[in-house]
C-alpha cells in the first residue's frame, strides 16, 4: 500500500507541476517579461530567453510530464495488481485518469494562466533545473523539433494582433479609450493617404512672393496661420516657399518693411498626394518640418499637409486653437465647393431663363406684325 501511495503521489505531483509551468510559460506576456527584464530582474531575464526560444523549456516540461505519467501509471498498475489482483486494473486506471485530468491538468493550468505574471521567477528557476536534469532528453527533443519545423522563421506579432491587444487592454482597463484609439490610428497611418487628411488647395491661404512686408502689413490681411505658402505670381501651382508669421511680425518690429516675402521665405518640401500618411509623418519629423506641399500626379499643387493634420489623425480629434475660425479645413473646402456649384447652377438657370424670355418675345413679335403685301399686287 505504501508503494501505491508513493507512485500515485509522484505521478500527480510532477504532472501538476509540469502543467502549472507550461501554462505559466505560455501565458505570461512578453511585454511584462521585458518590463521586468529592464529592471534587471534575474528571473525575467531568464524567462525572456525562454519566451524567445521556447522549444528547450517546453521539451523539458513535456519530457518530465511524460516520464511522470509513464512511471506513475506503471507503478500504480503493478501495485494494484499485487494488492487486489488483475481484476481491479480497469477500475484503477479509470480512477487514475479522472484524477489526473482534474488534479494535474485543469486545475494547475487554470492557476498557471491566471497567475502567469506572478509566477515568472518561479517558472524560470524550476524550468532551468528541469533542463539541467533532463538535458539529454531535452537536446534529443529539440533536435526532433527542428527536423519537424525546418528552418522557418518564428512567428512575429502582426499589426492586427497589436490592434487586438490594444482592444483587450482597453477592455481590461489597462488602456484608456483614447490610448487604444491612438494605437489603432497609428497602425492605420500606412493605409491612409495624404490626400485624405491634407488641407485642399481651394482653402490654402497663400501670398505673392513679390509683396513687401510693408505692403503685406498695410493690406489689412489677417495672418490666420503660423505658416503661409508663398507663390511666384499668386498662382497656387507655383509655390516657391513658405513664411512664418513670427518672421513677418519681427520684420515689422525691426523696421525691415522693404523686404519682400520671397526674400524671407524658406523652401518647402513636397510629397505626393497618394503617399501614405505615415510617410508624411516620417518626413515631417526627420526634417523638423511643420508643413509639406502636396502635389498631384501632374506636379500641380493639391494642397498642404501639416504636422497638426497628422497628429489630428493619430489622436482622432481636431486640434483647434483660439485663432481657428474653421475646425476642419476639408469640410470648409467641401462647403465652398458646394457654394461654387450652387452659384454656377443658378447662373446657368438665369442664362436659360433669359434665353427663353428672348425667344418668347421674338415669337410674340412675329405674331403681332401686319402681313406684308404680295410682290405682284
Amino acid at each position: 500500500m505504501g508503494m501505491l501511495i508513493f507512485y500515485s503521489t509522484l505521478a500527480l505531483s510532477v504532472s501538476f507541476l509540469c502543467s502549472l509551468l507550461e501554462a505559466s510559460l505560455l501565458s505570461v506576456s512578453i511585454g511584462h517579461v521585458n518590463a521586468l527584464a529592464e529592471k534587471e530582474h534575474k528571473g525575467a531575464l531568464l524567462m525572456r530567453r525562454y519566451k524567445t526560444r521556447p522549444d528547450r523549456p517546453l521539451a523539458a516540461i513535456l519530457s518530465s510530464n511524460t516520464v511522470a505519467h509513464t512511471v506513475g501509471a506503471a507503478g500504480v498498475g503493478a501495485q494494484v495488481a499485487h494488492i487486489w489482483g488483475d481484476d481491479w486494473l480497469g477500475l484503477a486506471s479509470a480512477i487514475l485518469t479522472v484524477v489526473i485530468l482534474l488534479a494535474t491538468e485543469i486545475v494547475p493550468k487554470t492557476l498557471g494562466t491566471l497567475n502567469a505574471n506572478a509566477l515568472v521567477t518561479f517558472t524560470a528557476r524550476v524550468v532551468q533545473v528541469m533542463i539541467f536534469i533532463l538535458f539529454p532528453l531535452v537536446i534529443a527533443a529539440e533536435m526532433v523539433g527542428r527536423l519537424v519545423s525546418g528552418k522557418g522563421k518564428a512567428a512575429i506579432v502582426s499589426r492586427d494582433e497589436v490592434a487586438a491587444i490594444a482592444e483587450i487592454g482597453m477592455s481590461g482597463g489597462s488602456l484608456s479609450e483614447s490610448e487604444a484609439q491612438a494605437i489603432r490610428n497609428l497602425l492605420s497611418l500606412r493605409t491612409i493617404r495624404v490626400s485624405d487628411i491634407m488641407t485642399p488647395r481651394t482653402v490654402v491661404d497663400h501670398a505673392k512672393g513679390d509683396l513687401t512686408v510693408g505692403e503685406f502689413a498695410e493690406s489689412g490681411r489677417e495672418i490666420l496661420f503660423a505658416r503661409t505658402p508663398i507663390t511666384e505670381d499668386g498662382n497656387v501651382d507655383n509655390v516657391i516657399g513658405l513664411i512664418h508669421r513670427a518672421w513677418i511680425l519681427n520684420a515689422v518690429r525691426e523696421g525691415e518693411t522693404a523686404k519682400t516675402l520671397r526674400e524671407m521665405a524658406r523652401s518647402i518640401n513636397s510629397i505626393p498626394q497618394n503617399a501614405p500618411a505615415a510617410s508624411a509623418m516620417e518626413v515631417l519629423l526627420k526634417q523638423s518640418e511643420h508643413m509639406l506641399l502636396v502635389v498631384d500626379e501632374y506636379g500641380g499643387t493639391a494642397g498642404v499637409i501639416t504636422l497638426e493634420d497628422v497628429m489630428e489623425t493619430l489622436l482622432g480629434v481636431e486640434i483647434v486653437d483660439e485663432t481657428d475660425r474653421d475646425v476642419d479645413m476639408r469640410e470648409l473646402a467641401r462647403a465652398l465647393q458646394q457654394q461654387r456649384f450652387g452659384r454656377r447652377k443658378q447662373k446657368n438657370l438665369n442664362i436659360r431663363d433669359h434665353s427663353e424670355a428672348d425667344t418668347s418675345q421674338a415669337d410674340s413679335g412675329n405674331r403681332d406684325s401686319p402681313d406684308q403685301p404680295d410682290s405682284g399686287s
